[in-house]
């Protein structure tokens, strides 16, 4: 891939970063267009970060190299930054919170297992606490793990012409279709995964013919209208816990194309994206990463001092009013957040490059 390319890629994973952060942090009045637009936004962003996935996937690595780069790159990473972050905000939970270490305990569980399977090993713990909240996006990371376990087996098959990648497609969207059906019987990460790695295929095959691929500005403004109406009569939000759509078992379809159709648009945008704006997105997307697992942490902190809301939590998306000063404060919590994952960031990438390793 070339260094273009590259640039690309960064830059479309760090727009979906500062959203997500901004959708997790701000405040704003449910249902309102700003609030409608953002979560639009988030229902493209979250199932796009696997298409950039599939289309960083190298085929003339072995199965057992590919997994190995991945459990490098992401499981065993992610198993680093939540322990440090589950360490250092259960220390300071208890400190100023008045957790116990049930509480404790109980959010790292939940974080981990999830609260589908939380729940039913100890259902008398109910769900997770403050702690979980904050760290609660790490959800997207195991679910990206479980649909590498499913993509890099098809692989072989699916790339090797445009017939069977449609054939792997229809029968990972119909187990899609089926999982979904079974709602609540099945946890929402394993209800996701044929999906999500129908969409890393896709990405993949998209790599490998991205030289047909041209932006236009008119095509792209008919993408946001069609992908907006999608939004509009079959989706929402909840990605998260697997809840793809509002229309049932079918929501899985119009999820799938969505993916696409805004994948395109935001293609455009990163083509014609201002080179001083690309630089500054390039550098998030870089570090999407550490940004997605660190910003609830920073921002529980911002919250504590300035006496305010901590909005990971889906019971605490919104406030009944939002008051100048509770949009403010919250606006301060994503800029607080948003430098200090940078700093962080940036002294990452300085010992990367002392190391003499490659980022």
């Amino acid at each position: 891939m070339n260094t273009s390319r590259k640039a690309d890629i960064d830059t479309a994973k760090g727009l979906g970063i500062i959203l997500v952060s901004i959708y997790h942090l701000v405040y704003r009045p449910e249902n309102g267009t700003a609030d409608i637009i953002l979560c639009e936004l988030i229902w493209l962003f979250v199932p796009f970060f696997f298409v950039l996935s599939g289309w960083n996937f190298r085929d003339e690595r072995t199965l057992r190299e590919n997994v190995m780069h991945r459990l490098k790159v992401l499981f065993l990473p992610a198993l680093k930054y939540t322990m440090l972050l589950l360490l250092f905000g259960g220390i300071y939970c208890m400190a100023f919170h008045g957790c116990t270490a049930q509480d404790w305990l109980r959010d790292a569980i939940h974080t981990y297992l999830r609260p589908e399977f939380a729940s039913a090993l100890l259902p008398e713990w109910g769900v997770g606490g403050i702690l979980f909240e904050c760290i609660s996006p790490v959800w997207f990371v195991w679910t990206m793990v479980l649909s590498y376990m499913v993509f890099y087996p098809v692989s072989g098959y699916a790339l090797k012409d445009t017939a069977c990648l449609c054939v792997s497609c229809v029968v990972l969207l119909s187990a899609g279709i089926l999982l979904y059906g079974l709602g609540s019987h099945v946890s929402w990460s394993l209800t996701a995964t044929p999906v999500y790695a129908a969409i890393m295929l896709c990405g993949a095959w998209l790599s490998r013919h991205s030289g047909s691929i041209r932006p236009s500005v008119p095509v792209a403004a008919a993408a946001v209208v069609l992908h907006a109406v999608m939004y509009h009569f079959c989706g929402n939000d909840y990605a998260f816990a697997s809840q793809l759509g509002t229309v049932g078992r079918w929501s899985v379809i119009p999820f799938f194309v969505q993916t696409f159709t805004g994948g395109y648009a935001v293609y455009v945008f990163c083509k014609l994206c201002p080179e001083h704006i690309t630089k500054i997105l390039a550098f998030v997307g870089r570090n999407s990463f550490r940004f997605l697992l660190l910003h609830g942490i920073f921002a529980m902190i911002a919250s504590d001092l300035l006496h305010t809301y901590i909005k990971l939590s889906p019971d605490r998306w919104y406030v009944e009013s939002v008051t100048p000063e509770v949009f403010a404060k919250s606006v301060m919590v994503w800029v607080f957040s948003v430098i200090c994952c940078t700093v962080f960031c940036m002294v990452q990438e300085r010992r990367e490059i002392l190391k003499g390793g490659k980022y």
